[in-house]
């Protein structure tokens, strides 16, 4: 979700019957809006021990301004501070992600593959060193950290209510974000988690505005073995270097 930091559709969704539609004097920062993106990071680094999986679909669009739609998924298991394990499976591709404290290991499963660096002692600084320093793209990074950029919150332009709905048989609250280069639907759980349920993605940059989707599935409590973040490579596998600088400008 690093995209938001980066970025950040129209409002035209049908919720029910009715059209939702946007308010004809919409606030620029409506401060129930705020409040609950507030909450969502608050619950959001509450979680200690805990596993998420994200349903995903993406778009390319092609010169001819053709889009392509890819599905995949996303599973990771977090430990705070120091552990993370996540799966990446798309029609495309296949990643997965090792942190225990004192390594990150990126893994190509098809390919046979895998990558190494030695990480900062906690997941948050690890993330933004993969990020700017090795150009790797975490899933869910910034949902995790929400709140706690206040650039990244100060970023928001607009943010409203657009109404409620129902995402895998939970209440919840839509609102509408938007950012320079991006705008963002955010779902949160009406139940007292207040975790997200759904998030999508506009890229503004584009002129066919391609989106980007993820459903969560989130699972709030977990004990894990002590070894479950080490990584082990898999039979066959052979190791490369990672090369430092990769990070892309502005991330």
């Amino acid at each position: 979700m690093r995209r938001l930091a980066l970025l950040t559709s129209t409002l035209s969704l049908t919720l029910g019957p009715a059209q939702a539609q946007e308010p004809a004097a919409a606030p620029d920062r409506d401060p129930e809006a705020m409040a609950a993106l507030d909450t969502m990071g608050a619950s959001m680094r509450r979680l200690r021990s805990f596993a998420v999986h994200a349903d995903i679909t993406s778009e390319e669009v092609l010169k001819s301004g053709q889009k392509l739609q890819f599905g995949g998924t996303v599973d990771m298991a977090v430990r705070r501070p120091d552990g993370l394990l996540a799966a990446i499976q798309s029609d495309r591709a296949g990643r997965k992600f090792f942190y225990d404290g004192k390594t990150f290991t990126v893994l190509a499963p098809k390919l046979g593959y895998y990558a190494a660096f030695q990480a900062p002692p906690t997941l948050r600084e690890t993330m933004r060193v993969a990020a700017e320093q090795y150009g790797i793209e975490i899933p869910l990074a910034d949902l995790f950290s929400w709140g706690e950029d206040r650039d990244q919150v100060e970023a928001i332009r607009t943010a409203f209510r657009v109404g409620s709905d129902v995402v895998n048989g939970a209440s919840c609250t839509h609102y509408a974000v938007r950012q320079p280069l991006v705008d963002w639907q955010i779902w949160i759980n009406e139940a007292g988690d207040s975790l997200p349920c759904k998030l999508v993605i506009t890229d503004r940059r584009d002129a066919a505005m391609p989106q980007y989707t993820a459903v969560y599935r989130w699972t709030r409590s977990m004990r894990f073995a002590a070894d479950h973040f080490r990584f082990a490579p898999p039979r066959g596998a052979y190791e490369i270097a990672i090369a430092a600088g990769a990070g892309k400008e502005g991330k």
